[in-house]
């Protein structure tokens, strides 16, 4: 078990956490075999590209400071925290502390107002969404709970007539000196303790030397507004004695305000976080994304600037979009062990398990057994449950024993109730009616049942003469348990078993139990002659058991495998049996040539299998196959030496339906966990370690799907297709008349991240393209006339839910001028069109033979002034489309069988009246080439670009009757457009900066 401790130790001891969001990819499920022969059949496809770099999102987020309630020590008027730092601000000025590399305590930084008003008066601006909840100790009383977050703090007159404004983002903080008309600024001055030293350099900044680095004072930049006009005053630092700093201004206006606007930059540091660590996520039926884990960060939400050196329990509710905090909970523990897992309810309350130390971790329910001891050295289990708003334990129950005892998985019963499992070295574990009364030896696995109000009904150990963990358990859809994990023993006990006896020094095992957990239904050793763990299981729609784990065997058990051989060092592992677990129905490997960790396994609402873990990252190792299929293409800023990767399977487990690498800038991965959503997407929270020196960074990231539809974005009907921008995190949107920025259609903007763009068209007839918006949650659509929210017109959705239907585009199936919405059905592979978005008219489309065809695009590729539907089998290949979205009249495209080569854009680029396929090498080369009229006999190279610009738009921009290539730069915003697909005359669209903007259209 040392080997598998050593890998959950380096996920215990990862600092940074990220959150990353992706959104449903449709590349192709697993073909059919008798379909793989011909070319004629329908396919599709969704290219998934990166649109979100939400590390530098993240860094531009305002602040948010907390007033105190309680939570900070008497004193502080208000906290805020960002990057590497917290604040404590009093009327007296603020009290920065300051992450340090090293991991000692943190630096602290005094800043005081010299003879400065102790008694000026505080006021907030700016309410932000999110609040914080505090939870320490068993007495309610005591909590703190929804603590408001503001982005600006401001104190009157801390000097006479001189107000102070604090504000900032979480890369730099702000303060504002604003002196009103006729005050004399000369009264403001600085002490400033805690600096070891402190210059001015060459470009006049104020440089504090701290034990966390260098902090940077930018010069200051001082300003009035005179006359609508931002005028400029020069403005500069003294240095005093004492500590002591100053401004020397040059010549203003004393009839009007000033502003002196220093800025403390913090780029040089905001490596010297503490520990922030995810273990668990969860996304409800309404998309809303949860993360617990552990932080000993000053800057975490909700940490108190000053607090001590101690991990905290938090868990995070993000909205949807991943874009803004719901709430943060913090649960006060001085050690706290890995989270082991997290389910949500129907009413949004999340029930955690893992391993608390120490007596102060709250504790509401009487188990009625002996006292639980925490200590310093030995954790007890765990198991709590957060109401909705996350302010207040429900319940927080301790399992105990008198030695080290811990919580791994948990699941949640239809009626409320939690099973956990997990592992213990106590002897006096508390049984209740168990199947095992007594510990085997060494470690033993648990399993306990827990009713609604969090008291134990049933509990067991598990395992036999040697070492044991449980690291998972499902609820099959019998009630019966079925509980996973790794085991030494040479008796573990088994019942039905696929593998009798255990081959290597550690095999992963399968127990099903009755929902008692008193009997035994099935239980088996999985594995082969070296070590094998079984991390997770889940139960898919069928009953049947999916289990995934690592392997060191090359005799590991596989059958109808994706791929039969270990490809070398650690693989991953999946398997799936029947609900009884008697009988295998695939077992596979997956992973690449050198090492592989899988961290986490899912299931989303179709059965695929979605993965999430570690691989080395091929720009360090070119030598590992690690398999790549619709993801992020590899841009040179990728450069982890292991890379957090994530894939998605077929329900069969024969087929990578999407796998990609995350981009992570000089970042050590140590783990993954993933989740489904309800929409056929996945989000996982990422941790890992800098390894340029001992520190951690915060980054997210995402990836959206791009339809591939022929969209005429023709808003303003002028024969120019226009850009139509959306950003997915503010919810605004704007119209680029003819790409042009200087020429702007405004757009109502949508800030329920809810609401997404789905299709453009003219759905009336007006020569002009209407925006289809749709609210997959609420089940709602709309289209909005010319892009106008005044003309907006609701369209009946084809359900009640819009959890199996999915807008997949939008054209003219029948040739009257006016375009259709065009939807698919992912679970039946239904399509249908509602001509011109009327859902009366509704006409149902004929099926694909198989999963493994699916939507690509929609284009006129005959010349019949129809839309037409482009299908393909990413593997091996298939092209066919369907005339006039006619599964009747099929014409055969040529075969694509480059899997790095990506369908990017349908469009008319030499203007002959039939649309045209441009493909896009998405991994390596870079290189594109178009098909006119869909065919592969006419294909045409274009030139190369590298491939962190993404072909994002394909629209006559210049009005000529060519269409012309959008492309963005994935990491920098730039953006360029190509007219008919070619560099000459290639023009630059202004950047935009924000790669949360997205093109529409």
């Amino acid at each position: 078990m040392e080997f598998r401790r050593m890998i959950r130790d380096l996920l215990a001891s990862a600092i940074a956490a990220a959150l990353a969001v992706f959104a449903p990819s449709t590349e192709p499920a697993a073909p059919s075999p008798n379909l793989a022969a011909t070319a004629t059949q329908a396919t599709a496809a969704t290219q998934v590209q990166a649109d979100v770099d939400s590390m530098q999102a993240y860094r531009r987020l305002p602040l948010s400071f907390e007033a105190n309630r309680g939570q900070q020590p008497d004193g502080v008027d208000f906290s805020a925290r960002g990057l590497g730092y917290g604040l404590a601000l009093d009327a007296g000025g603020a009290t920065l502390s300051l992450s340090r590399a090293d991991k000692g305590a943190p630096a602290k930084l005094r800043i005081s107002l010299v003879d400065g008003n102790r008694a000026a008066r505080a006021s907030t601006y700016q309410r932000q969404a999110g609040k914080t909840h505090y939870i320490s100790g068993n007495d309610p009383a005591g909590w703190v709970s929804d603590v408001e977050n503001f982005g600006k703090v401001r104190y009157a007159s801390v000097w006479p007539g001189v107000d102070m404004v604090w504000y900032g983002n979480q890369q730099q903080l702000e303060y504002d000196f604003v002196v009103a008309p006729g005050r004399d600024p000369a009264r403001i001055a600085l002490a400033i303790d805690g600096a070891r030293s402190r210059r001015i350099d060459d470009a006049g900044n104020l440089v504090l030397a701290t034990a966390a680095g260098e902090i940077v004072q930018k010069r200051p930049i001082s300003y009035q507004m005179i006359d609508g006009q931002r005028v400029a005053v020069q403005s500069r630092y003294r240095l005093l004695g004492d500590n002591r700093i100053g401004f020397e201004l040059g010549r203003y206006d004393a009839s009007q305000p000033l502003v002196i606007d220093p800025v403390l930059d913090y780029l040089k540091v905001l490596d010297g976080e503490k520990d922030d660590t995810p273990y668990a996520i969860a996304v409800d039926r309404a998309g809303f994304i949860y993360i617990a884990g552990i932080t000993s960060s000053y800057n975490f939400p909700g940490i108190p600037p000053n607090a001590q050196d101690r991990d905290r329990l938090f868990v995070t509710k993000l909205n949807p979009a991943g874009s803004a905090q719901v709430y943060t909970a913090l649960i006060n523990s001085t050690w706290t062990n890995p989270v082991g897992d997290i389910a949500v309810d129907a009413s949004g309350r999340v029930h955690l398990t893992g391993g608390a130390w120490k007596s102060e971790f709250p504790s509401t329910v009487n188990t009625g057994q002996p006292a639980c001891q925490l200590t310093s050295t030995n954790s007890d289990v765990f198991v709590l449950r957060l109401n909705s708003a996350g302010s207040a334990l429900e319940y927080s129950t301790l399992l105990c024993g008198s030695s080290h005892d811990e919580g791994k998985g948990l699941a949640l019963a239809a009626n409320g109730e939690v099973v956990v499992t997990g592992y213990t070295t106590s002897s006096n574990f508390l049984t209740i009616n168990p199947f095992q009364a007594a510990r085997g030896g060494g470690e033993d696995a648990f399993v306990t049942r827990l009713n609604v109000s969090g008291m134990p009904t049933a509990s067991t150990y598990l395992g036999g003469l040697e070492d044991d963990r449980a690291d998972s358990v499902a609820i099959a859809l019998n009630g019966n348990l079925v509980v996973v994990g790794q085991t030494e023993s040479p008796n573990y006990p088994t019942k039905y078993p696929l593998q009798a006896q255990p081959k290597g020094l550690s095999d992963g095992f399968m127990t099903i139990m009755n929902p008692a957990a008193k009997t035994l239904a099935a239980s088996t050793y999985i594995g082969g002659q070296h070590n094998d763990y079984a991390d997770v299981v889940a139960i898919d729609g069928s009953g049947a058991i999916v289990v995934a784990g690592n392997t060191w065997s090359s005799d590991f058990p596989v059958v109808n495998a994706l791929r039969s051989t270990n490809a070398g060092g650690t693989d991953a592992f999946v398997a799936k049996f029947s609900a009884d677990g008697r009988s295998r129905i695939f077992s596979t490997y997956f992973g690449g040539s050198t090492y592989d960790l899988l961290y986490d396994m899912a299931l989303d609402a179709t059965g695929n299998i979605l993965l999430s873990g570690i691989t080395p990252h091929p720009r360090l190792d070119p030598s590992n196959t690690f398999p790549q299929v619709g993801g992020l293409p590899l841009g040179t800023a990728y450069v982890a030496r292991d890379a957090p990767f994530v894939s998605k399977l077929s329900a069969d487990g024969r087929t990578v339906v999407f796998s990609t690498m995350l981009a992570l800038d000089k970042q050590l991965v140590k783990g993954a966990q993933i989740a489904p959503d309800r929409f056929g997407g996945m989000h996982a929270a990422i941790n890992g370690d800098a390894f340029t020196e001992d520190s951690g960074n915060v980054m997210a990231y995402g990836l959206s799907p791009a339809l591939l539809a022929n969209w005429h974005g023709d808003f303003n009907g002028d024969g120019k297709d226009d850009i139509l921008w959306h950003g997915r995190l503010s919810g605004a949107s704007v119209i680029w008349l003819g790409g042009n920025s200087a020429t702007r259609q405004s757009v109502v903007t949508m800030a329920d991240a809810r609401w997404q763009i789905a299709a453009v068209g003219d759905f009336d007839g007006d020569h002009k393209s209407d925006i289809v918006w749709t609210n997959r949650v609420a089940g709602i659509n709309q289209i909005w006339r010319s892009g106008n929210f005044a003309t907006r017109t609701t369209l009946v959705s084809p359900s009640a839910s819009l959890g199996d239907w999915k807008i997949a585009g939008a054209g003219d199936f029948d040739g009257n001028g006016r375009d259709d919405v065009l939807w698919h059905n992912r679970t039946s592979d239904a399509s249908m069109v509602w001509p011109e978005g009327d859902a009366t008219r509704s006409r149902a489309l004929a099926k694909a033979p198989s999963k493994a065809w699916e939507i690509v695009g929609v284009g006129d590729f005959d010349g019949d002034n129809k839309a037409d539907l482009f299908w393909r089998n990413q593997n091996p290949g298939y092209n066919v489309y369907w005339s006039a979205g006619l599964g009747s009249v099929q014409r055969t495209v040529g075969k694509m069988a480059a899997q790095n080569m990506r369908l990017a854009q349908i469009a008319d680029f030499n203007g002959d009246g039939k649309d045209d396929l441009l493909w896009r090498d998405v991994i390596g080369t870079g290189n594109n080439e178009i098909w006119y009229s869909a065919l592969s006999t006419s294909r045409v190279a274009l030139t190369k670009m590298v491939i962190d610009w993404q072909a994002v738009g394909g629209g006559d921009y210049d009005g000529n009757g060519k269409a012309d290539i959008l492309w963005r730069h994935s990491i920098i915003g730039s953006n360029v457009i190509w007219p008919a697909g070619s560099t000459v005359g290639a023009r630059s669209v202004t950047r935009l900066p924000g790669l949360d903007w997205v093109p529409a259209s």
